[in-house]
């Protein structure tokens, strides 16, 4: 690295002039500065804005502060309460150790379609809020590892709408643990009376970024599950994505695979 800075107001943020590589829980940077890929770079250490730290309610919203680890996102009863694939899928990164230290606004600015937490954020219509601005999560993706985030651009907050849906998220990856997706998948369901009232469905490392299966909502919406309309909404699903064939996986497999977990996370609801 060039440089290193620290802020301990988010005022400050716009006295600095070189652009910045925001550092929070290092997980994907100390990796990047490993491979040398940082090696212009100037670093702006953000943790000491404990006000991005934390998860409340806030009005028909719930709060999620950039700085929250995942293993405060996983153990979160709130979370659980309302946005319960975004626990699991929290749950599902690294390690303890990482889960302690990673951060879901690093997660969400890195960019990756394999990042976990984010098809969590596709079907709970999160928010991403910045230092600037307030961007829809679907919107906020532009390609594999690139945002909308400008020079100095933060990631402060992600709301995230509050209601009582059944959520679930699952991933394959090549072990249990410390692995990236090969493909992830999540899914959220308004269930009134047994029937669909609403339904989201998004897979991860299956396109250029998180891919929301619109025909797969539209199918399952006014439907009760049952075999054959699980088995249907799966194989829509799996003509929905775009996966390649790539180092971790082949495009065959990943789309099998989106088939059977999402097959798996709609008979479990």
């Amino acid at each position: 690295m060039k440089k290193f800075i620290k802020v301990s107001r988010l005022a400050a943020l716009g006295r600095i002039k070189e652009e910045c590589v925001f550092l929070a829980g290092g997980t994907d940077i100390y990796v990047a500065l490993n491979d040398g890929a940082l090696a212009c770079a100037t670093l702006c250490d953000i943790s000491p804005l404990k006000t991005l730290d934390g998860i409340k309610l806030k009005g028909k919203n719930i709060s999620v502060g950039a700085l929250t680890t995942f293993a405060s996102i996983a153990k979160s009863a709130v979370i659980k309460k309302y946005a319960a694939c975004l626990a699991e899928a929290a749950q599902e990164v690294g390690s303890p150790q990482i889960r302690n230290r990673a951060t879901i606004g690093g997660n969400v600015a890195n960019g990756s379609p394999s990042g976990d937490s984010i098809p969590a954020l596709y079907v709970l219509k999160a928010l991403i809020k910045t230092n600037r601005r307030s961007v829809a999560v679907e919107q906020f993706f532009t390609g594999p590892k690139r945002t909308v985030l400008k020079k100095n651009e933060l990631i402060t907050e992600i709301l995230i709408p509050r209601k009582k849906t059944v959520s679930s998220f699952m991933k394959i990856g090549a072990r249990k643990a410390l692995a990236i997706s090969k493909v992830s998948a999540a899914a959220a369901l308004d269930i009134r009376g047994g029937i669909i009232t609403e339904a989201s469905i998004a897979f991860g490392a299956v396109g250029p970024t998180v891919i929301r299966c619109g025909k797969t909502g539209e199918f399952l919406t006014g439907k009760k599950l049952s075999g054959n309309v699980i088995a249907k909404a799966s194989q829509i699903a799996a003509g929905e994505i775009c996966p390649i064939d790539d180092c971790r996986s082949s495009a065959k497999y990943r789309r099998e695979c989106a088939a059977v977990i999402l097959t798996r996370i709609l008979r479990n609801n």
